[in-house]
This record gives C-alpha cells, structure tokens and sequence, in this order.
C-alpha cells in the first residue's frame, strides 16, 4: 500500500478587482467563497498509479499505489487593497492561513484514504476471486471516492473558521 501526497506552494495574484470579487462570491458550485478583500482556492487531484492482486494465493497481498496532490493553489488580493501597503500584509497573511488550513485538511484525508485502503476487509473486497484484474481500478475508486466527498465538505468548511469576525476587525485596523 502507497499513498503518496505532494502540495503544490500556492501563488499571489493581484489581478483581480473589488467587483470580480464580488461576482466570485455568488455561489458557483466551487466552493470558493471569497472575503471582501481577496480569495484563496485549490484542488485536489488523485491518481491510481497501480492495483494488482495476486489470484493464485489468498494470503497475497492486494498493492495499490495513490497519487494524492493539493494542486492549482492560489490566493488573490484586490488589486485595490494591493495600493494600501499596511493591509497588504494582512490580507495575505490572512489567506495564507486558509491555504494552510486547506493542507491540513487534504494532510488529514491522506490519512483517512491510506486507513481505509488498509482495511481487511476493503482488501479482501479488492481481492475477490470473481474480480477481474482489470476492474481492480474501478473498485479502488469506489473505495476511495465516498472518503474525498467528505474531503470536500471538510474544505469547504474551512473559510467558516478562518473568516472569523475578530479576523476580519484585525485586517480592517490595520491602517489604523
């Protein structure tokens, strides 16, 4: 069993302006939900590398190799807020605090997947006589699939508990 992770460093973009902002926080099924001053956003992608499974002996071990990545990581400042030097740090400061709390969470689901593909019994579901080797994949995918939904619903959660009121006072007093 092999699951490997790698997260991508995210990047700074000033390109975008107050009302794009805006326009972006308008539910889009994405689950970015920007703060008033810029964004952060990512995504994950997985890979199976390989599935195999020995038929001739029960006692052999199924492997499964997983490419997990926290990729297309980026953090956008109104372009606006970029001209204010004093909030400029703050404001970036603050989404790099939700990019940290997003790898945490995907760090987490690493985790969660690598547990789950160890199961007994999901291997011995994987190693089932009547599977064909070729469908292994496909079985793998059922496996981990309802784990990264959960993925999901935990990353979307994550601007709730970064965009705290206290949070957003701070980088508003600032310039003060």
């Amino acid at each position: 069993m092999l699951v490997t992770a790698k997260v991508d460093p995210w990047s700074l973009n000033s390109a975008v302006d107050m009302a794009m902002l805006e326009h972006m926080a308008q539910p889009n099924g994405r689950g970015v939900q920007p703060a008033p001053y810029g964004f952060y956003t990512g995504a994950v992608a997985y890979a199976i590398i390989a599935v195999n499974a020995d038929r001739r002996s029960c006692r052999e071990p199924v492997t499964i190799q997983i490419a997990m990545r926290l990729t297309d990581r980026r953090i956008g400042v109104a372009r606006e807020k970029v001209l204010v030097p004093c909030q400029l740090a703050a404001i970036t400061a603050h989404y790099r605090r939700h990019a940290e709390a997003d790898e945490a969470v995907f760090r987490s689901y690493v985790a969660k997947v690598t547990a789950t593909l160890t199961e007994g019994r999901v291997l011995a579901l994987l190693a089932a006589t009547d599977t064909e080797p070729g469908h292994l994949p496909e079985r793998v995918n059922g496996v981990i699939e309802p784990v990264l939904a959960d993925m999901d619903a935990a990353r979307a959660a994550v601007p709730e508990t970064v965009d705290t009121p206290s949070e957003m006072k701070a980088i508003e007093g600032t310039c003060a």
